[in-house]
């Protein structure tokens, strides 16, 4: 579901806020995406855009959707990574994107464990939390300038086995993780739960996820 959802991310940020009288919802926002999973699947984002602009308007022609989806797509910026040098070449590149580029608002890496095993052979750094911990501060203080979002993926399991997750924290500096979202499936079928953790607590909500993507269960 982390990659849907991050797929839906960009949908809401790459879509114009409206298009004439049509209030289509997007943000107009640009996004850059660092792909070292190589889950993402772009049809199916186009996909999503396509569901979501004929839900907010039956007037849109098939041109018109196609139009918009065109334009929408030259504000998501890809880099599909294969190893970890690229990795942080890109991260340093990125320095000089988000400053020639500044309706960049999102920045999203799926996933930041993608080269553990790689870099641990190389660095000896064993501890998960350890080596998630110090990506991140990489590409952060790469990014120091950036007043935008950055996420970034990790699955379950990828934790040192003393399981003591860290702490959200309201504070901004490099290292600091403010917002956690953590999905899983419930015993019902089709229904899945997103647990939303900040350093003021934490809240739980129900999707769904069908051909047109994630849905909200309002409770």
């Amino acid at each position: 579901g982390k990659t849907l959802l991050f797929s839906q991310f960009i949908v809401k940020c790459i879509l114009p806020k409206e298009v004439g009288s049509v209030r289509v919802g997007g943000l107009s926002t640009g996004v850059v995406l660092l792909n070292t999973d190589h889950h993402f699947q772009m049809y199916k984002m186009v996909s999503l855009m396509e569901a979501h602009l004929k839900a907010v308007s039956e007037n849109f022609s098939l041109s018109d959707v196609e139009n918009i989806v065109k334009d929408s797509l030259d504000r998501l910026v890809m880099y599909n990574i294969s190893d970890s040098a690229q990795l942080q070449v890109t991260f340093h590149a990125l320095h000089s994107v988000v400053a020639n580029q500044p309706e960049i608002g999102l920045i999203l890496l799926d996933s930041i464990c993608a080269f553990y095993w790689q870099d641990s052979m190389a660095s000896g750094i064993r501890k998960m939390d350890l080596y998630a911990k110090n990506v991140l501060k990489t590409m952060q203080k790469t990014l120091s300038d950036f007043k935008g979002v950055i996420m970034y993926s990790r699955p379950e399991y990828f934790q040192s086995k003393s399981g003591k997750a860290e702490r959200c924290s309201s504070d901004l500096t490099v290292g600091c993780v403010n917002r956690k979202i953590i999905l899983k499936r419930t015993v019902q079928e089709n229904i899945f739960n997103a647990t939303i953790e900040t350093a003021a607590g934490q809240e739980v909500k129900l999707y769904t996820i069908d051909p047109a993507g994630i849905h909200w269960v309002k409770t």
